[in-house]
């Protein structure tokens, strides 16, 4: 059997998210930081290096002008300033050097790892012991103190021993110094020799700072974001349960709304739902009961009237007295399924609804005479305020007459005998206003909640005698929303009840 895999919660995706987000969000900062500083630092070097060999170079002039009696001076003296200058210079750069190299491309001064001094060219101390290598020889012949950098091992020459680490790098910045005596022209190239790592030290301490900046980040972003991906994902698994709650039948269940954010709105939407789902099934029960009571009891009666017929209880004579029950409690049975049937498809939006041009005011004024024998058996007197004789809606006829009839019906029996059931018709802007009002004892609070709900009755709050199913004004409520328009029912100043639709003006 296979086994299977636990989910991993919620809250440990998001944090592991933000974790990543903000990592890489780090290491990208870094980066550049250390590449920004990096060029930074190495821009500042490359100037404190121009500079000082310049400096280092304006001596060894001086001195030239000196050895060979050009300036007031004598050399013995300009050669210690030489070499203090070089050596103030090396201070702020470790391991840094300094070699002064002849015409004939020798070394004849190196500053700090061995030492010479100056004597005729081509005469020095360390005569063919460093030596620029053939290829390098074009350094002799470059303008004046202009400078030329070179990276790398300087030809070779710094791989022999003059620094502990083999794969050292260096930057050589060189510039030449020439004097013209009055027999020569005498020339010397400055080299300043920096090890690359020297560049990059300001870098270390920034790499450094990152990283501990980078830890304390990422622990505060840990709790921070567990403190966020918690309550959060605690609603959404409140609502995983819940809805397994709901799948077996229990509605009893509702989330606490903890936020306003996107989750707080999906919470509420989700105990909207819930309060809807209870709603429905209720309705739902209430349905099946009240569609059992109706059939129940016309269905025991013909029943019973049946087996009375049958088997002799009921005399012969009798007979045509309680078929004629048996008929009109059928005529009632469907007359019900009809109108279930009938609603069920309005609800579902497939009535299929027919607008036609027509003349409103005609239309209850039809209505009206169709249960005249109704208002003469309870001897009620009608207001009819009918308005413009040529008053037209946009409107399916029959379907409307049906509105018309239900309310009005449902008017007369609650109207007590002698009393007045008013219809008026008033035009506002575009719309028809049908309302009709009766002088009953009006609605209850309940009534006016549930009025439009299948098989409501309010039989209790307004008469004792009133008959019926409870669907027309469930039938009419779904008509009236067919078409687009709005239906309502209120207490008029006189107490008693109103019920009021509107029509789209032709």
């Amino acid at each position: 059997m296979k086994k299977t895999r636990k989910p991993r919660p919620l809250w440990t995706k998001l944090v592991f998210a933000l974790m990543i987000l903000v990592g890489v969000g780090f290491v990208v900062a870094g980066i550049t930081l250390v590449f920004q500083m990096d060029s930074y630092v190495r821009s500042r070097k490359n100037a404190a290096v121009s500079s000082s060999i310049e400096r280092v170079a304006d001596e060894l002039d001086a001195y030239i002008k000196a050895y060979y009696g050009i300036a007031d001076d004598t050399g013995n003296h300009r050669i210690e300033h030489l070499r203090a200058t070089i050596s103030r210079e090396l201070e702020q750069m470790p391991d840094a050097q300094v070699w002064i190299i002849d015409s004939q491309g020798y070394v004849v001064m190196a500053y700090p790892d061995f030492a010479g001094e100056f004597g005729d060219e081509g005469n020095t101390i360390l005569p063919g012991v460093i030596r620029l290598p053939q290829e390098a020889m074009d350094l002799l012949e470059i303008e004046p103190r202009t400078q030329k950098q070179i990276e790398g091992d300087f030809y070779g020459l710094l791989k022999k021993g003059f620094h502990e680490e083999p794969n050292e790098k260096w930057d050589v910045v060189c510039t030449r110094v020439e004097v013209k005596t009055a027999t020569k022209t005498v020339s010397y190239l400055v080299a300043f020799i920096v090890p690359l790592r020297v560049m990059t030290l300001a870098s270390i301490p920034v790499g450094q700072m990152f990283g501990i900046a980078f830890i304390v980040m990422a622990i505060f972003c840990f709790v921070l974001s567990i403190l966020i991906a918690r309550p959060m994902t605690r609603q959404i698994t409140g609502m995983r349960v819940a809805a397994q709650k709901i799948s077996t039948g229990n509605y009893d269940v509702e989330l606490p709304e903890t936020s306003s954010d996107e989750v707080g709105e999906l919470v509420k939407s989700f105990n909207q739902m819930v309060e809807s789902l209870q709603n429905l099934e209720t309705m739902r029960s209430q349905f099946v009961s009240n569609i059992s009571h109706e059939l129940r009891t016309p269905m025991t009666s013909i029943l019973g009237f049946i087996e009375g017929i049958l088997d002799g209880t009921i005399p012969e004579d009798q007979h045509e007295y309680y078929i004629s029950i048996v008929r009109d409690e059928v005529r009632r049975l469907h007359k019900l399924t009809t109108e279930l049937m009938e609603l069920t498809k309005m609800e579902s939006g497939s009535s299929g609804i027919a607008k036609t041009r027509t003349n409103i005011s005609e239309l209850c004024r039809h209505s009206l005479i169709s249960l005249g024998p109704l208002f003469d058996e309870k001897g009620l007197e009608v207001e009819a305020d009918l308005g413009d004789q040529e008053l037209y809606a946009m409107c399916d006829a029959d379907m409307i007459r049906r509105v018309l009839i239900n309310i009005i019906h449902n008017a007369i029996k609650f109207t007590p005998s002698g009393g007045v059931v008013s219809i008026r018709i008033t035009p506002v802007k575009n719309k028809v206003v049908v309302a009709v009002e009766d002088s009953g004892k009006g609605l209850s609070q309940e009534d006016i909640q549930h009025i439009w709900d299948r098989f409501y009755k309010a039989d209790k709050a307004r008469s004792q005698n009133a008959e019926g199913m409870g669907l027309g004004m469930s039938i009419a409520w779904n008509i009236i929303k067919e078409h687009g328009e709005t239906i309502r029912a209120y207490n008029s100043e006189k107490g008693g009840a109103v019920f009021e639709f509107t029509l789209s003006k032709e």
